[in-house]
């Protein structure tokens, strides 16, 4: 194990249990926060992020940039997509951070994957044309 995604419900949780254990932690949800920076902390070894809730991909980038500035290692995640949606993702990933495997194992709590097949999984395809119209 490489580290722990915010383990604690508050960053001063996690930082505390960081310190007592000796087991690295990476931000996720705080990237999020209107007050997070980008600082080097002790105990602090990655951060996780999820595209699709960040707003761009330019923003993306900066956080990516931030992050290995800093010496951190940087996880492309997904945030419940479909198979459409993390086929996406994986082109980030491997766009923007390449020597690490992305965190895109969500397809599994959907019931069929959507328009692209994801590789490896046994759901069911539905095409552009299963699909209802949102207007």
């Amino acid at each position: 194990m490489l580290f722990l995604e915010e383990p604690c419900k508050t960053r001063e949780d996690s930082r505390a249990f960081s310190r007592e254990t000796g087991i690295a932690i990476a931000w996720d949800e705080s990237l999020r926060e209107a007050d997070f920076r980008f600082v080097a902390e002790p105990g602090v070894r990655a951060v996780v992020i999820k595209p699709t809730l960040t707003g761009s991909l330019q923003k993306v980038q900066q956080q990516v940039a931030a992050a290995h500035a800093l010496g951190l290692s940087v996880v492309i995640s997904s945030s419940i997509e479909s198979s459409l949606g993390l086929t996406q993702l994986a082109r980030v990933a491997a766009w923007l951070t390449p020597q690490t495997i992305p965190g895109l194992d969500t397809l599994a709590l959907m019931g069929a994957q959507l328009v692209r097949p994801w590789p490896e999984s046994a759901l069911p395809v539905l095409n552009i044309d299963a699909l209802e119209p949102l207007l």
